[in-house]
């Protein structure tokens, strides 16, 4: 197991994922129509998604990762009403 440094795009968040290993979570690209409408509301289409519309996703715990700067920058949004709650930096736009 092993710490991973996170960063947005302009440094301004910074944290870490805490003692990751593969069974602490799941690798996955993502190919569904909110995920690729989340891209597009960040303008980050060319960025976040594949030739092909998918999006990588590392799935783990809240608990897994910690916010060591920036906090006051993270934002929330839902596209629908039932929607996923999906994360974001304000600074940059940094999924």
């Amino acid at each position: 197991m092993t710490d991973i440094p996170l960063k947005c795009d302009c440094g301004s968040v910074q944290g870490h994922l805490k003692l990751i290993s593969p069974k602490q979570g799941n690798h996955v690209v993502c190919y569904c129509v909110d995920c690729q409408a989340f891209a597009k509301q960040l303008s980050k289409e060319d960025t976040m998604m594949d030739s092909c519309g998918g999006t990588e996703i590392y799935q783990t715990a809240p608990w897994n990762m910690l916010i060591d700067q920036g906090r006051e920058q993270l934002r929330c949004l839902r596209l629908t009403p039932k929607g996923l709650n999906r994360w974001y930096t304000a600074c940059c736009n940094t999924a």
